[in-house]
């Protein structure tokens, strides 16, 4: 993993949390699929791997870029997004 990957920020400060974090990061580094995490205004705050390799263009890995950017190269978010849902759905 890149260190500009990381999920936690500076913020973090309590161990447990932070011990809990990095297991999830390995969790989902172990994993072929794609994981990413993404903040309600679609930054990417966190992508495994698999996430970028997805990108066949030799872009760079721009954390904090929006999703839609950063993975399908548009200008907006996807019509199919999964993510508009949940976060028209419920409080993040």
């Amino acid at each position: 993993m890149c260190d500009s990957e990381r999920l936690d920020g500076p913020r973090q400060t309590d161990p447990i949390v932070a011990a809990r974090i990095e297991a999830i990061k390995q969790l989902a580094e172990g994993l072929s699929d794609r994981v990413a995490v993404m903040d309600s205004s679609f930054n990417v705050v966190y992508a495994n791997e698999a996430a970028w390799a997805v990108d066949q263009t030799h872009t760079p890995r721009r954390l904090h870029a929006k999703c839609y950017e950063a993975f399908a190269h548009r200008t907006d978010p996807c019509g199919t997004c999964p993510a508009i849902r949940v976060f028209e759905a419920s409080e993040v």
